[in-house]
């Protein structure tokens, strides 16, 4: 009977060692899907750290290309400035030029004026200053001339100012639409 015992002690110790052996494998088993969601788990992450890495590198280069592009638009803003003052210099000038043009006209009419009484005056006289008459035509016609070439030459200005106005405005405009765009870019990047 002692060997009865024994085989009983053992068929107990071996079934208590079956029970064991077969929560370790469950275990093992739970272990190893654990480990294979967890490999799973690291190769997304992994994947979406490489993604991350290549969106920060994208980003990090449209940074770079807007960095490049605003100094490009200050650069435009500068040299805008630059024709702007000098537009602004042409226009003083000319508008002293024009002052001029008015005054020498309004000198050239008084002139004109004073002119016409001396042909009135040498038409009454015709036979004796038929010389002075002809001599006064001409320098009034001349003058008259002068005038018109003067005016032709006003008006160019006039037109020249217009189409550097209008251009300005045209940069400005497109320099206010750059610097919209360079604020709404940033608020995206923000």
């Amino acid at each position: 009977m002692p060997v009865t015992a024994a085989t009983v002690a053992v068929g107990g110790r071996w079934r208590e060692l079956e029970e064991e052996n077969s929560a370790l494998r469950s275990e093992l088993e739970s272990c190893r899907r654990e480990s294979g969601v967890a490999q799973a788990s690291l190769r997304c992450a992994q994947d979406g750290l490489e993604k991350a890495s290549l969106l920060e590198e994208q980003l990090q280069a449209e940074l770079n290309n807007k960095f490049t592009e605003v100094a490009s638009l200050k650069a435009s803003v500068t040299a805008s400035r630059c024709s702007f003052e000098e537009v602004t210099l042409a226009c003083s000038v000319s508008h002293q030029h024009k002052e001029e043009l008015r005054a020498q006209r309004d000198v050239l009419v008084t002139e004109c004026e004073q002119l016409s009484e001396v042909l009135q005056v040498a038409e009454s006289q015709a036979s004796k200053w038929k010389v002075v008459a002809a001599s006064s035509e001409q320098k009034v016609s001349l003058e008259h001339s002068h005038r018109e070439s003067a005016e032709a030459r006003i008006k160019h200005v006039v037109a020249e100012l217009a189409a550097a106005k209008g251009r300005l405005e045209h940069r400005g405009t497109h320099v206010d639409l750059l610097l919209r765009e360079k604020e709404r870019l940033w608020g995206q990047l923000a």
